[in-house]
């Protein structure tokens, strides 16, 4: 039996497709594994005692790096005996903040400068101009992470850094900019 040339290219054609398929199903349950863990992890997390509102340590990730480095944080002030509640900058609501008393916030910068997706929510909600909040109460930290081969080196955690500081927000201490994770800045943002 011989095939002609239209068969082995649709042959190849479906391997291809059925090959991507497969690795989509591989990614999709892989971030699914990797959620389920970091739900856990955050469940492990102890409540706040009454009285004592938690920080809020708020990560906008693209790649899943800014949301480990949360979590670990998180973890470091759990261990610590420090009440933390672990959220998505998109899950935030501008009330939410306007009401917090410390926050840490820990974001990668996609692109030339832009806020990850997982921030874009935030964005439009929060940072709109033409809705002023008011964080005068608000006691924060800005750990920015992004890659120095971009003209807009850890764009958008400056631009955070500047929208919080215009708000009136007080800084814990000065924005820590993290270049492809670099060790040396990371050991800063834990002490």
């Amino acid at each position: 039996m011989t095939w002609s040339v239209d068969t082995l290219r649709q042959v190849a054609a479906g391997v291809v497709v059925l090959s991507y398929l497969g690795l989509c199903a591989g990614t999709w349950r892989l971030h699914r594994a990797r959620q389920a863990k970091a739900e856990r992890a955050v469940a492990a997390l102890a409540p706040a005692v009454a009285g004592t509102p938690p920080v809020l340590a708020l990560h906008a990730s693209q790649t899943g790096t800014a949301e480990q480095i949360a979590l670990q944080t998180a973890q470091a002030l759990h261990r610590a005996g420090v009440p933390v509640r672990l959220c998505s900058l998109s899950q935030l609501q501008p009330d939410e903040l306007r009401a917090t008393e410390r926050a840490l916030f820990i974001v990668s910068t996609y692109g030339e400068g832009d806020a990850p997706d997982a921030a874009a929510a935030f964005v439009r909600r929060a940072m709109n101009p033409n809705r002023p909040l008011a964080l005068d109460a608000l006691h924060c930290g800005v750990l920015a992470l992004g890659d120095r081969s971009y003209q807009h080196f850890c764009g958008f955690g400056r631009t955070l850094d500047a929208w919080l500081q215009q708000r009136g927000a007080q800084a814990l201490f000065d924005r820590i900019d993290v270049d492809q994770g670099d060790s040396g800045a990371l050991l800063k943002w834990q002490h």
